[in-house]
């Protein structure tokens, strides 16, 4: 069984996002993405990633807007029935991807998971709004400092994490410096704050809540490891990563504490999943434990989905 921790439903790049959700074919637009090369290899290879990004940053960012405006439901159902994937967490992004927009397609029949995220527009009243969406179903609360441009240490991110742990919600913050947008879009966004200081102040501040780091802090995977690695209240979260070195997490951090994910629609679901089976190897119950029984475990699913 297989349960992806970290997927996109809707453009969480775009205003409207949510838009194209129940949308047929959308924007499919193809762009050469260097990136492919990596995914083709199962992120075997972690300098062919610095290398593209190095060398094509504007490409990269291009077809990565591309691949977000293709988050559809429907998109989204194929993705998961191809690669056997059971479950999924649907991690918004706010203002353009709310929780509000996740709710509907979560109610259906394949096992979708919602998160909610915080709605920075209501200010003061973004507590209130996170605990109206936990009592409607929410699972959790994402966090991206960088689309955001709303710090991990940030006061109202510290009133909403207070929330979030008054209700026992696991939390999945973005992890490592990246940019999104090109041009004045940039504008939109501070990959600054992606950064492992602000990441490490936080989850030691916040003991009692379980966080997720997802990708693992990408290309400042190490940097997160060394920043985390302490801390009991730290899972970590495998999408883009290379099976070599989610074999150094399962030692850091313990079986218990590493999950699969994909970042779907920015990365496909297949590398993914085939980078956890290469770093488990023969292990099938250790291989389950990062697919599905972490997940499990967190996310507090009982039942068998």
């Amino acid at each position: 069984m297989i349960i992806d921790a970290h997927v996109h439903l809707g453009d969480v790049l775009q205003p409207d996002g949510a838009g194209i959700i129940s949308q047929k074919n959308p924007n499919r637009k193809k762009i050469l993405n260097p990136v492919i090369i990596s995914e083709l290899l199962d992120y075997r290879f972690p300098w062919v990633d610095r290398l593209a990004a190095r060398c094509f940053p504007g490409r990269i960012t291009s077809a990565l807007l591309c691949r977000s405006a293709s988050a559809s439901l429907e998109n989204l159902t194929c993705e998961m029935i191809k690669n056997r994937v059971a479950a999924a967490v649907l991690l918004p992004i706010p203002p353009y991807v709310t929780y509000n927009g996740l709710a509907g397609p979560a109610s259906g029949g394949i096992n979708l998971l919602p998160f909610t995220g915080i709605r920075t527009d209501l200010g003061s009243e973004a507590p209130a709004q996170l605990r109206k969406d936990a009592r409607n179903g929410a699972r959790g609360l994402k966090l991206h400092a960088i689309l955001q441009k709303l710090p991990y240490t940030d006061p109202l991110t510290y009133a909403v994490l207070e929330e979030a742990r008054s209700l026992g919600l696991p939390v999945l913050f973005h992890g490592g410096i990246w940019s999104y947008y090109l041009g004045e879009d940039r504008r939109r966004e501070c990959p600054g704050l992606g950064a492992a200081s602000f990441a490490r102040k936080m989850v030691r501040d916040f003991p009692e809540i379980r966080f997720i780091t997802g990708h693992s802090g990408l290309m400042e995977a190490e940097e997160f490891a060394l920043a985390l690695g302490g801390f009991q209240n730290v899972w970590m979260e495998t999408s883009f990563a290379p099976p070599a070195f989610i074999q150094e997490l399962l030692s850091a951090f313990g079986p218990d504490r590493v999950l699969y994910g994909s970042d779907w629609p920015f990365g496909p679901m297949l590398p993914a999943i085939n980078a956890v089976r290469r770093a488990c190897g023969k292990d099938a119950a250790l291989a389950q434990r990062v697919f599905s029984e972490n997940a499990r475990e967190i996310l507090g699913l009982k039942a068998v989905i």
